[in-house]
């Protein structure tokens, strides 16, 4: 009526149908307990790598932000420094000399 094939196999009775047997409740649960194994330990090891990867975003960031931090001191540094050296910064240029075309030769 099912269309399953019944053999003993040992002190089992196994159902089959075609060539695919048919599995028994022990060993369904067995499997659905294996499957859930699986996928915790893959669920596991995703929220694993996950913080890894914030705990390398947040490294990066610290760092990111010291070197900022450096670049606005350095800035700073400079700014001040050359202020000391040059005190005053001229408007414009000094004018430069007019360059005059030599006198003409004489005939």
């Amino acid at each position: 009526m099912l269309g399953l094939d019944l053999i003993v196999q040992g002190s089992r009775l196994r159902f089959y149908h075609g060539t695919a047997r048919v599995l028994a409740n022990d060993e369904i649960i067995h499997k659905l307990e294996e499957t859930v194994e699986e996928l915790a330990f893959g669920r596991e090891a995703a929220e694993q790598r996950a913080e890894a990867e914030r705990l390398r975003a947040e490294a990066e960031r610290t760092r990111a932000d010291a070197a900022e931090q450096r670049v606005a001191e350095l800035l700073a540094e400079f700014e001040r420094l050359r202020a000391l050296t040059f005190p005053f910064t001229p408007a414009a240029p000094p004018p430069r000399p007019l360059r005059r075309s030599p006198p003409a030769a004489p005939r």
